[in-house]
């Protein structure tokens, strides 16, 4: 699928002519989303099947839904408090989710 976007200028010379310059912006919104997986499917399965959102969870934990998406995404590494304050939201241990034996 693709999104089309048009932008229309029209500029003002001398003598009252004007030129509209036109330009198009084709982005390509199917590119392929990685995976989701380990312990961000289950994250998001756990919060899908309370009926909360990231947003719900970050502000349980008093913490800004940035950071909640970073670690979701394993954009971040959470520290092992935070992992545990996670899980307990979530109402699962904390090895439910996270397997840190590496």
């Amino acid at each position: 699928m693709f999104k089309l976007y048009l932008n229309i200028s029209v500029i003002q010379l001398n003598l009252n002519k004007t030129k509209a310059l036109f330009g198009i912006m084709v982005i390509n919104s199917s590119q392929p989303k990685k995976p989701i997986n380990g312990s961000s499917a289950i994250i998001l399965s756990l919060l899908k099947e309370m009926g909360l959102k990231q947003i719900d969870l970050a502000n349980k934990l008093s913490v800004d839904k940035a950071y909640i998406s970073r670690i979701i995404h394993n954009k971040e590494n959470a520290p092992t408090l935070m992992k545990i304050k996670i899980a307990k939201v979530l109402k699962v241990d904390s090895r439910a989710i996270w397997d840190d034996k590496k």
